[in-house]
């Protein structure tokens, strides 16, 4: 992905990090080190968030 920051580390030592696919939708937020992840229906309606523990935590 060209042009996409998908990194943050702050001077207080927190990190924010993003993962997309080629279409340019966000599939991965990692923060923390907690894992969230995005799926997507026809490809821009998002659908679910997960989090580590595979639990749903928004619709």
């Amino acid at each position: 992905m060209l042009d996409r920051q998908t990194l943050v580390r702050t001077a207080k030592g927190r990190e924010q990090e993003h993962r997309y696919v080629g279409e340019g939708y966000r599939t991965g937020l990692t923060m923390d080190g907690i894992t969230s992840t995005f799926l997507y229906y026809n490809g821009m309606n998002k659908l679910y968030l997960f989090c580590n523990s595979g639990n749903i935590l928004r619709t």
